[in-house]
């Protein structure tokens, strides 16, 4: 039931409630700390009309589904009792337009065409497949000659498809180059692939390291790219702001969907 809850909440709000239930996780912490106000607040940011984006019966039905103390969490009893389950429910199709209404906002969200396309510009050094730190005044503290170099571009798997993605029609090294001057421009240490158009980027945000790897895909049979942005460590919330960053980075690059 507890993980009921942390599905039940990323229905409703889109992103998981916290990173892991453990009082070391700044979200889950204030539930363990008994700082519900807190928790809500920090969820209400961003949303249309604050906390009242929640209702009074989801928050209260919520929070005991994730209370600290697994004593405090209600039984499937109570929670088909609970006023939010016994709540007016959709029919079919108010489902199903709803769900086209988000997916319409989705792509559109995606599509960033009538942004300009970033400079790409690079040293050609900075694809050498080797880590490359940034010293105390921010300047790259390696520099070596670029080898002779064959990538191949990896084929796109639907099947694996993930939020943090988008498409583009823009031209392979287009792409690639863009990539490396977000890399140059906002992380603090980066290494590309020898064999394929991918990179490993460590970004500091809000004093915490985010470990996650860009892989641009070749979509078969069709005239475009995927650019999939997977996260290896840290915070899932910083690492979601990060992948924005770096879609709105791509400009007018994101110019297309998985459909189109």
């Amino acid at each position: 039931l507890f993980a009921a809850g942390i599905i039940l909440f990323i229905m409703v709000t889109h992103p998981p409630p916290f990173a892991k239930a453990t009082p070391k996780d700044p979200h889950y912490k204030t539930i363990s700390a008994n700082r519900l106000d807190l928790f809500w607040k920090l969820h209400s940011r961003n949303k249309a009309g604050g906390l009242d984006f929640f209702s009074e019966s989801f928050r209260d039905l919520i929070t005991s589904l994730l209370s600290f103390d697994p004593t405090h969490r209600p039984s499937l009893a109570e929670i088909k009792a609970h006023e939010w389950y016994n709540g007016p429910v959709p029919t079919y199709e108010e489902i199903k337009e709803e769900f086209d209404k988000r997916k319409k906002a989705l792509d559109e969200e995606n599509m960033r065409d009538s942004d300009p396309i970033p400079e790409s510009e690079v040293n050609p050094n900075i694809f050498t497949n080797h880590t490359v730190h940034r010293g105390v005044g921010g300047d790259l503290e390696e520099d070596s000659k670029l080898p002779s170099l064959k990538r191949q571009c990896a084929e796109y798997v639907p099947e694996f498809k993930r939020y943090s993605q988008f498409f583009s029609t823009s031209q392979l090294d287009d792409l690639f180059n863009t990539l490396a001057v977000f890399a140059e421009k906002v992380t603090t240490e980066f290494e590309f692939a020898d064999d394929e158009y991918s990179a490993k980027l460590n970004v500091l945000e809000e004093d915490t390291k985010i470990a996650l790897t860009v892989n641009i895909l070749k979509v078969e049979d069709q005239d475009k790219y995927c650019v999939e942005v997977v996260k290896n460590s840290g915070d899932r919330f910083i690492f979601n702001g990060i992948y924005n960053k770096l879609k709105a980075f791509f400009g007018g690059h994101a110019n297309s969907t998985e459909e189109s």
